[in-house]
Parts: C-alpha cells; sequence; structure tokens
C-alpha cells in the first residue's frame, strides 16, 4: 500500500481558521469599542461634575448680593464650559435667636430653589438644589 506524505493544510482547515480568527477579532474590536464609549462619557461626567464645586460658590454669592428679589438668573463660563442657572425663592422666614451680649437678635432666612444648566461641547446637563441664605 502506498501512503502519501502530507505537507502543508487543506483549504477546509484554512477556510475553518480564517473563520474562527474572524470571530474572536470581531468580539475583542466590539470589547474595545464599548470601552472607548465608556471611557467618553466618563471623561464627560468628570468635566460636568467637576465644573459644580466652582459654580455653586457663585451662584451664593449672587444669592447673597440680592436678597430682596425673588427669582434670579445668570451665566458664566468656565473654559469650555458654559452654564446658566436661575433660581426662586420657597422660603422666607424670621428668626429670633438669643445672643449673650446682644439681647435678642432677628434674622431673616431665605431658601432658594436652585437650577444650573452646564454645557458642553453639544451635551448639556442639569443640576438643582437648595440654598438656604439669611441676613
Amino acid at each position: 500500500m502506498y501512503m502519501q506524505n502530507n505537507k502543508g493544510f487543506t483549504i477546509i482547515e484554512v477556510l475553518i481558521s480564517g473563520v474562527i480568527l474572524f470571530i474572536a477579532l470581531s468580539l475583542v474590536y466590539e470589547a474595545f469599542s464599548h470601552s472607548l464609549i465608556n471611557t467618553k462619557s466618563a471623561e464627560k461626567s468628570i468635566k460636568f461634575n467637576a465644573a459644580i464645586p466652582i459654580i455653586v460658590p457663585r451662584v451664593s454669592i449672587e444669592l447673597n448680593n440680592n436678597l430682596n428679589k425673588k427669582n434670579m438668573t445668570g451665566q458664566g463660563k468656565l473654559g469650555e464650559i458654559s452654564y446658566e442657572w436661575k433660581s426662586r425663592k420657597l422660603k422666607e422666614s424670621l428668626l429670633k435667636t438669643q445672643a449673650l451680649d446682644e439681647g435678642t437678635v432677628k434674622k431673616t432666612i431665605l431658601v432658594f430653589e436652585v437650577s444650573i444648566r452646564v454645557y458642553m461641547s453639544e451635551s448639556d446637563r442639569l443640576f438643582t438644589y437648595k440654598e438656604t441664605v439669611w441676613y
């Protein structure tokens, strides 16, 4: 009986290994593209959230400087981020406190609801909080 000496791969073996390689590469590409999208989304959220601790004190100063107004608005810019804010007075109360050296002290307490809309490269995010001011 005559035995053939096989050298190399058949076309079926090459096709099967090509399909396996293609499937593996497509899975790696899919995972990489999703991680890239998630990374960009996380970076954008970090930029939005990093701006708020800078914006809130600015709004608070404006509220303290204009206590007699019921509704206020403003805007500003921080590098590539711009923002608009608006507030409305929710409550006004009179507080009487006892001070040791001054007797009875009257303070007015104001509660504002503040909405800040932050804009960055074709997207925006809304932050809302309550601010308490007294004088």
